[in-house]
Parts: structure tokens; sequence; C-alpha cells
């Protein structure tokens, strides 16, 4: 994952649960909540990270939705880029990143964008995203490449086996990379996180140096594993959490309540 070192903290802060389109390996039609982060929420994000200023979190305004949907995002994206233990990433598909959203988040302090194009030929775009955005999504990012200037880092992610027309279009650009051939990475359901749970958690205690995950929910909810869409068995909700706890569960992710809830 670009940015993030062993020791990092991945912190993905939902933003909104609506999209542009409808993937096929998305679990966003199955999400029990809709609509957009409130201040209140980003304001406890805020406090989180800024709480622990001797630790690096490299985070997303995103988990499930677009987020360039939220007409908030360039005031909280502003307020994430002044922290200085912050690498903040924008993941987005691209299909509302217009030049005048390029010029506005590079202004509120972007500096990285993660861009989903995923597939390179509209009849697959078209099939697999059940939309017909391909040609604004495809028209975009060539928009932000003849500016990638504006940005430090620019990650392109595409599952297409050809991509010569994009790896041409950046072969001078020393900041953007591009990332083929990614696979979609299974979004677990509730049984099955269950099941999985306590496997997980062991093998996190084992490898010392993981990447740790913090999910905060456009809700408030807080799980440490992303692809827990729901947030089933979440920590709690980050309105009710002081920070030092999240932190220190985090370190710990519940093994015994792990245990409880897989022997159950």
């Amino acid at each position: 994952m670009p940015g993030s070192q062993p020791g990092d903290i991945v912190l993905y802060t939902e933003v909104t649960t609506h999209c542009t389109n409808r993937c096929d390996f998305c679990p966003i039609d199955l999400v029990n909540r809709h609509g957009f982060i409130t201040e209140a929420v980003q304001l406890k994000v805020i406090d989180l990270i800024s709480s622990f200023p001797n630790r690096k979190f490299v985070v997303y305004p995103h988990l499930v939705g677009e987020p360039l949907m939220y007409q908030g995002l360039e005031k909280y994206v502003q307020s994430l880029a002044s922290l200085t233990n912050v690498e903040l990433w924008l993941c987005t598909n691209g299909v509302l990143l217009d030049n005048p959203r390029i010029r506005s988040l590079s202004d509120s302090g972007l500096r990285n964008i993660w861009y989903s194009l995923f597939y390179c030929a509209g009849s697959h775009y078209q099939r697999h995203t059940h939309s017909d955005n391909f040609d604004r999504a495809m028209n975009n990012l060539y928009l932000l490449l003849s500016q990638n200037q504006l940005f430090e880092k620019i990650h392109i992610v595409l599952f297409s086996e050809d991509n010569r027309e994009i790896e041409h279009a950046i072969r001078h650009k020393e900041n953007v990379t591009i990332e083929v051939h990614r696979k979609a990475h299974p979004w677990r359901s509730e049984g099955r996180y269950l099941k999985e749970k306590l496997f997980h958690l062991i093998f996190s205690k084992i490898a010392k140096f993981r990447t740790k995950y913090i999910c905060v929910s456009i809700d408030g909810a807080v799980c440490f594993d992303w692809r827990n869409y729901n947030f089933y068995n979440a920590l709690g909700n980050i309105m009710n959490l002081e920070a030092a706890f999240i932190m220190k569960q985090i370190e710990t992710e519940h093994i015994d309540k792990a245990k409880r809830i897989f022997w159950r």
C-alpha cells in the first residue's frame, strides 16, 4: 500500500455510502447505513489522530462509497491535511474528478490520489461496474495526469491485462505509479467474518510489525478490519470512545473476546 510502513496506522474514515458505480466486487448495496459523515464524527477522527502526534497515520477518507459524492470533502481534507502526522490519500473511481474538483482538492491540501480505474476497456468497465462512466473516468484520468505536478503521488489501480496506453502516458511522470493485474480483495460476509476472526487476530499478534487498520463508518462505528463492511461486532462508536482506548485495543485486538465469539 503506497505510503504505509510497518508500524503505521492506516485509517479509513468513510465519508459516504453513495457511489456512481455498482462494481460487482463491492458490497455497497449490502451495507446497513446510508448517507454522509457527520461533522461530529469528523471532529472525533481528527481528535484521535491529534492525540497521538508521534504515530504516523495514513488516512483515506473512504471505505464504502465514492468520496467525491460528499460535498463537504474539501473541508474535511483541509482539516486532515493540516495534521503533521498524517499522510492523506484520496481513493476515487475518478468519475467526478473533473478539473474544478482537481483544483479544489489540491487547494485543500490533498497531495496523494489513489485512482481506481480498474478496467481499461469500455466493455469490461460496463460489465463489472454496471455503469456507463468509462469515458468520464478515462478522460478524468488523463486530465489528472496532465496536472500531476499538483500532487506528490498518484497511484493508478487496474485489473486489466492490457495497460499499454496508460503505461505509455505515465512513463515520464516520476510521481505516478501503476498497479496492474490487481485482484479484487474479498469483502467478508458477517458469517464468514465470525468464523475467520479468531485466526485473523491470532495471526495479527504473531505478525508484530503488521499494518494496523482503524475503520470508522459514517455513523462513527469503529472496527479494525476494512473487510468487515457492516462493522459487525464493532469496538463501539467513536463518539463514546476515548482515543487512548481505541489505540490500546488496536494493539491487543481483543483476543479473548474473539475466542468467546468464535466458540459460542
